[in-house]
């Protein structure tokens, strides 16, 4: 089923290749006979979407804020081509010049397997930019066998919600340290959370700690929710008895006590009588004058 996901970059690898890793977004993840494989979308429609193993799958690291290199350091460069996704590759620094570029030596040109368009460049020397250029990462592969993987379907009330919070998930994903936390659009519309663990990290469970997180964030969304929805239906409702009270016209008169039968008729007949015909509301009170009564219609 095609899924759309909104969070989960990766970064993926050739079987064998270290030099070259093409930027990617995971869809899903699952595993067979001891083999985990990642669901990956690159963006580009030369390169369809595909499963690759997870040991060829890293996530992207932390960005560096002001990385300066300097001659003869390895770095990764971020190279991009017409038929291929965005992809950083290693490579040597050869020159830097007066006003911040750099002359890099690129240390490979490999591709990704299978029936796509290599990456294709017209010299491995490249000049970039500081902004695309990073320390060669340390990030491990997802490696995930056996998969730690939960899925949380959000309610269909609830869906406008998650759309209007897109990080939510990132968010829990990165403090129970998974290797993947996606919000997918299902083909009924609806929408699912994807949570997988990385089980080479030293505690387990991580998946099912972030659904148990997710799951009360949408009951707490919820609840708020509704208290806000309540809040302002009685809003309205006072708004609107405010503008009948401002339009209200009020006649009253005062009686004798003696009178109050004839005026109520017999059981409050005629009070009814006058309300049901008038459409007005009759109300008998008692004055301070204990034989008077005050009629206010």
């Amino acid at each position: 089923s095609s899924v759309w996901v909104m969070t989960a970059a990766v970064e993926v690898r050739r079987k064998g290749e270290d030099a070259v890793w093409y930027c990617g977004t995971v869809r899903d993840v699952s595993a067979d006979q001891n083999k985990s494989n990642v669901t990956v979308d690159f963006g580009v429609a030369s390169w369809p979407t595909r499963q690759v193993a997870a040991e060829q799958v890293r996530r992207p690291p932390l960005a560096v804020v002001s990385f300066v290199a300097t001659v003869g350091e390895v770095v990764e460069v971020q190279v991009e081509s017409k038929d291929s996704p965005p992809a950083w590759v290693t490579g040597e620094v050869m020159a830097v010049e007066q006003w911040g570029a750099h002359y890099v030596r690129l240390m490979s040109l490999g591709l990704l397997q299978g029936n796509a368009p290599a990456l294709r460049l017209s010299s491995s020397r490249v000049l970039c930019q500081r902004e695309k250029m990073r320390p060669v990462s340390g990030e491990p592969t997802l490696d995930i066998i056996p998969v730690d993987k939960e899925v949380v379907d959000v309610p269909k009330e609830m869906t406008s919600w998650i759309d209007g919070h897109p990080s939510l998930a990132e968010d829990i994903g990165e403090s129970c340290d998974l290797a993947v936390s996606s919000v997918v659009k299902r083909e009924d519309g609806l929408r699912s959370i994807v949570l997988v663990g990385n089980v080479t990290l030293s505690t387990r469970g991580g998946a099912s700690r972030a659904a148990r997180l997710l799951e009360i964030h949408l009951q707490r969304a919820r609840e708020l929710r509704d208290l806000q929805s309540t809040a302002l239906r009685l809003q309205s409702e006072l708004n609107a008895r405010k503008h009948a009270a401002s339009n209200t016209v009020t006649e009253s008169f005062v009686s004798d006590l003696a009178f109050l039968g004839w005026v109520v008729g017999p059981r409050g007949q005629r009070v009814a009588r006058t309300e049901r015909q008038r459409r007005v509301t009759v109300r008998v009170a008692r004055t301070e004058r204990q034989r008077r009564v005050t009629v206010r219609v």
